[in-house]
């Protein structure tokens, strides 16, 4: 079965105004859910909604942040009041945009804010606005440190941006080796995972979702040093909170999450030219493009380029959801009142 995205997306704002979330702030999670699942990235589509819910009965999220902004020069520091993340991250994109616009490049600081989906999203609105784009996030620890046991950091993802003339580049990923949300979709597929990511209890490498203790960094020391880099930018340096200082999304009920983030807009513009920039990057996409496959692929594929063909696909076809995640959703819309539709 398949759903239409202007349908989920207006069912999960409906559902979040419900719940008492403002309309900036229902817009912006609905947006960010939905835009994930379009592009086949489901551990940070609308599976995540009934947690978000449930964080902001609980108090844990503040349903209408005024989101203040401090600026100094082409840095700015926003306080996001413990709202929303999506509607925390897109105030910081529109305010990287206009620094970078004035000043050439815009540097952003979040602190007090949760869980924001995929952080190419944000990456990806600001490369389409002519910028390169920079953006991290740090999360609750759920990583061992290269040569630990324990947890230590968090998935850590970073994301960058371009604009080209055959489409934008844009890269997404954890600094771990999966996202915990994809261990969840396993867990509500009933499916294995690659043992390679993550560990049990005991530091032994696990198929079984279910028996997942804590993930495993990205290429051992290399990931390891990039989740500590998203780290000193989403988190030290913006004065959120720092590895354990970040409240666990689905296991602690008794303090806000306090997630960081980092966005960076440079405008090509001041460096070699706009046109200029889109040429070079139209050179480097077709290059990459021209380069025989290897055996076993059909194409040389850029980052960002099946996500891209996943959304239209899906926006033509319909979006199918897991019917765990399914049933999940129509119980919550049930308890608000907002219903759940199969034939939409």
């Amino acid at each position: 079965m398949r759903w239409r995205a202007d349908f989920l997306s207006a069912w999960a704002e409906a559902l979040l105004r419900k719940a008492g979330a403002d309309e900036p702030s229902a817009k912006a999670v609905a947006w960010a859910l939905v835009e994930a699942d379009l592009r086949g990235v489901g551990s940070h589509g609308l599976l995540r909604l009934p947690v978000y819910v449930r964080r902001l009965e609980a108090g844990l999220v503040n349903p209408s942040p005024t989101l203040p902004l401090e600026e100094r020069g082409p840095v700015a520091l926003l306080d996001g009041e413990h709202g929303f993340g999506p509607r925390v991250a897109l105030k910081a994109v529109e305010a990287a945009q206009s620094l970078a616009r004035r000043h050439g490049l815009g540097a952003v600081g979040v602190r007090r804010s949760t869980h924001f989906g995929m952080a190419g999203l944000y990456a990806e609105k600001l490369a389409r606005e002519g910028f390169v784009a920079w953006v991290t996030t740090n999360a609750e620890p759920d990583v061992v440190p290269f040569g630990g046991r324990e947890k230590a950091l968090g998935t850590n993802p970073l994301a960058f941006a371009a604009p080209a003339p055959q489409g934008i580049l844009v890269a997404d990923l954890a600094t771990s080796e999966s996202a915990m949300g994809k261990v969840f979709l396993a867990r509500e597929k009933g499916e294995r995972i690659p043992p390679s990511w993550g560990v049990d209890r005991e530091g032994s490498p696990t198929d079984d979702p279910h028996r997942v203790y804590a993930l495993r960094p990205l290429g051992g020391p290399k990931g390891y040093a990039l989740a500590l880099l998203v780290e000193v930018l989403s988190g030290v340096l913006t004065g959120a909170g720092v590895a354990h200082g970040i409240g666990r999304m689905y296991d602690e009920w008794d303090r806000p999450q306090d997630v960081g983030h980092f966005l960076l807009a440079l405008d090509p513009g001041r460096f070699v030219g706009k046109e200029a920039f889109l040429e070079r990057m139209g050179a480097l996409w077709q290059a990459l493009k021209a380069t025989p496959p290897a055996p076993g692929h059909e194409e040389v594929f850029l980052p960002g380029e099946l996500e891209a063909r996943r959304r239209e696909r899906a926006l033509a076809e319909g979006m199918a959801l897991p019917e765990r995640v399914v049933a999940e959703l129509k119980a919550l819309g049930e308890r608000y009142g907002v219903p759940w539709r199969d034939d939409a």
